[in-house]
């Protein structure tokens, strides 16, 4: 690696130097080649580049992706510019993002929340495909911690299409492509496209997305999608001796988004566990593991390398070529001595040039003005060709379909009309191409002219403008015929999935029954444990004891009686007795009557308690059991109402197969002849028809052309005839011998030099 990263460091000091010469790098010449060369060696971020047409899901898998919904999606297409989203660590984890406006200016750290604003088709604020170059959002996702950048492109078959050369630009310099593909499949502007960009893109990962609205009634899986877009990829695009990688996979993207995304996944109430069943479902683990394998053994940065530095050796080539003639002719005039120079005549050279000037310079107009006539004759022949064959393959597609009413419906309804667009954009993008090329060559001839007149010349290069034009094509909508089947199917499916919220339910309830008979059950056998104890603790109390009886002493008065016994009282008092009294002691039994009451009274507490939690949990166990039977008899009856629902749907649609069958012949054929009769009307009948539209813009670039390509030979003429002039006054009058060491002797040498070097380098990356 360390070696790999002197090499690039290497070749990019080499061309460095190259921009640097004065000599080689005219007048900028070439500057901005170079310059955009080095700028792709320094790159070295990982690029990922997400494609489909709108309603593909692009936005919501990237969402998926980063685990967090930040790029607007929905059913109409969305995204109206490229959106680059970059892993990068923000401060307190805040999401921004940059935007580069089409005058070149950028904003900084917009707040996410306004990027709808700057990247969709209802933006309040913009014209974001008219307005806006670009977006990056700066965010870190997928504990990825290298440099990664994921590349939202907008629909290829939507309002957008002005955006078509930025997408393919990047899923050229991208180190891998995603194409998302929606629950049709793969169509015929898909595999067009496809074929396009696999000319530079070789590592391509299918995702057939939207499994879960694969309609399961009408036999459609996961499984057999996957086999039907293998099959289609295998025949119509990449065949074993192909050199493009792919894989293809089916996911749910917008299931993958809700379950990674926090915030979704709460605003949905969702479990932990319910979270994970549902990523589970969305497969996106297959793509996700395919993503992290392409990052980690992808060899495109090298490839990417060594495609930088071959364009620069391409250049040096040219550069080296033109250096090689005017040294050539430089050369042959240093050869000579002073005095053959005089002999040769220069003072005549230079008098013939000064006459015949404006004379070879209406010769290059005329020149110029010829071969751009003929250029408008072969592009308005082949505009003509091209949109004949337009409707051609619109006709032959029709046909192909002719044999479903549903497909053919369904084309004309979802895709006809961005395939005509498609196809008319190819064809201004080829025309114009067409253009491009012919006035290139148109001005490198005219430069040889006036090279033949002068002598030696300097060269450019010019990239000629196009345009751009809408197509608006209004057609009837075929699909109301199955609009209440669609709507029926929908009736059942969302009775199967209420009679599966029933059967979910009648699982937790059977759950929570079984808890709640195991709580009864412990209950019930702590009760009878209670009432154990409360006997065990009785009877260790022991028998009820007896009462004792117990003596105690007992001293009073007696009055003597007789005469002296009253005497005896006056002067001693009464008669002290003592006696011993029997009485009954029942403290043994009052002790043992509170140990048995607090006895009673602990256990009756507990039991209390115990028949209050007994009945609270039979009564719940019987709700749950009712609950259970009221659902088991739902179901039964939701089972047959489904049954009867699907045999009435089958009935429907039986009857409308057969209707549309009966109607089928006159009806395709009807609608064949309507839409090849608006078709040639569209293209080149009615007013304002396609043909015109391009032939006038055409015409009006085709002269565009001519004047830019006359107004750059003409400055070149005249600056060339300068030069020439002044190089053979130079010529004329010196006599240095040291003077026959040329410049461009020097200017080869290095050129050369430097594509040796970029050569090595290559061979060792």
């Amino acid at each position: 690696m360390i070696k790999s990263n002197q090499n690039i460091n290497n070749a990019i000091k080499l061309i460095q130097k190259i921009i640097g010469n004065k000599y080689i790098v005219e007048n900028n010449l070439y500057h901005d080649v170079f310059k955009k060369i080095i700028e792709r060696l320094e790159d070295k971020t990982f690029k990922l580049a997400v494609v489909g047409e709108f309603s593909s899901g692009k936005s919501t898998f990237l969402n998926a992706l980063i685990g967090k919904d930040i790029l607007k999606h929905g059913t109409q297409e969305t995204t109206a510019t490229i959106t680059e989203i970059r892993n990068e660590k923000v401060e307190k984890d805040r999401i921004v993002f940059d935007v580069i406006y089409s005058n070149g200016t950028t904003e900084k750290n917009i707040n996410i929340d306004k990027l709808k604003e700057y990247t969709t088709t209802f933006s309040s604020l913009y014209s974001v495909a008219e307005n806006i170059d670009k977006v990056i959002v700066k965010k870190h996702f997928l504990d990825y911690e290298g440099e990664l950048s994921l590349i939202d492109t907008p629909g290829l078959n939507g309002i957008a299409d002005k955006h078509r050369e930025k997408t393919e630009e990047q899923i050229k310099n991208s180190h891998a492509c995603i194409y998302l593909m929606s629950v049709r499949g793969l169509g015929e502007s898909d595999i067009r496209f496809l074929k396009y960009i696999s000319e530079y893109q070789k590592n391509i990962i299918f995702i057939q997305n939207f499994i879960d609205e694969l309609k399961e009634l009408e036999g459609e899986t996961p499984e057999g999608k996957i086999e039907e877009q293998k099959k289609i990829i295998s025949k119509r695009l990449f065949d074993e001796n192909s050199d493009v990688n792919y894989e293809i996979t089916g996911i749910s993207a917008y299931q993958a988004l809700i379950s990674r995304d926090v915030e979704m996944s709460k605003g949905k109430n969702l479990s932990q566990s319910e979270q994970e069943e549902l990523y589970k479902r969305s497969n996106f683990d297959t793509v996700l593991n395919k993503i992290l394998e392409l990052m980690k053994k992808n060899e495109r940065e090298k490839i990417q390398q060594k495609d930088a530095i071959n364009v620069a050796i391409y250049h040096l080539k040219r550069l080296n070529d033109i250096y090689a003639v005017r040294n050539e002719f430089e050369k042959k005039e240093w050869e000579l001595t002073p005095e053959a120079r005089k002999t040769k005549g220069y003072e005549k050279i230079i008098e013939i040039l000064h006459q015949n000037k404006e004379k070879n310079l209406e010769n290059v107009k005329n020149f110029i003005e010829a071969n751009a006539n003929d250029i408008r004759r072969k592009i308005n022949r082949k505009i003509e060709e091209d949109l004949r064959k337009v409707e051609e393959e619109i006709v032959e597609i029709l046909r192909n379909e002719a044999n479903n009413v549903k497909n053919m419906e369904k084309y004309i309804n979802e895709f006809l009309k961005s395939d005509i667009h498609r196809k008319v954009e190819d064809i201004k993008i080829s025309n114009n191409n067409f253009l491009n090329v012919n006035f290139d060559n148109l001005l490198s001839d005219a430069l040889l002219v006036v090279q033949d007149y002068i002598g030696i010349t300097s060269q450019n290069s010019q990239n000629i403008s196009s345009f751009n034009t809408e197509i608006k094509v209004e057609m009837r909508n075929f699909q109301k015929d199955e609009d209440n089947i669609e709507k029926y199917k929908k009736d059942i499916l969302l009775e199967k999935a209420r009679l599966e919220q029933k059967t979910r339910e009648k699982f937790i309830a059977k759950n929570n029954t079984t808890e709640f008979v195991s709580q009864l059950n412990y209950a019930e056998q702590t009760k009878k444990q209670n009432i154990q104890n409360k006997n065990n603790k009785i009877i260790n109390l022991g028998n009820k004891p007896d009462a004792e009886t117990k003596y105690r002493t007992e001293t009073y008065r007696e009055e003597r009686s007789g005469f002296w016994g009253g005497i005896v009282n006056f002067f001693c008092g009464d008669k002290i007795i003592t006696e011993k009294v029997a009485y009954k002691d029942y403290s043994k039994q009052q002790e043992w009557e509170r140990k048995r009451s607090e006895i009673e009274n602990e256990f009756a507490e507990k039991d209390s308690k115990l028949r209050s939690q007994i009945n609270y949990l039979q009564s719940k166990c019987d709700e749950f059991r009712s609950s259970i039977q009221n659902i088991e008899n739902l179901e039964v009856r939701k089972q047959k109402e489904i049954q009867e629902m699907e045999k009435l749907l089958n009935s429907k649609k039986i009857f409308l197969q057969e209707a549309k069958e009966k109607a089928t012949l006159e009806y395709i054929g009807k609608v064949i002849k309507d839409i090849k009769l608006q078709l040639n009307n569209y293209l080149f009948n009615q007013d304002n028809n396609i043909k015109d539209i391009f032939i006038d813009n055409f015409e009006q670039l085709n002269n565009q052309n001519k004047t830019e390509v006359t107004r750059i030979v003409i400055d070149l003429y005249y600056i060339s005839f300068d030069q020439r002039i002044g190089a053979l006054k130079n010529l004329l009058n010196d006599s240095s011998e040291n003077n026959k060491t040329l410049k461009t002797d020097e200017i080869i040498l290095e050129i050369n030099q430097t594509i040796n070097e970029l050569e090595e380098i290559v061979c060792q990356i």
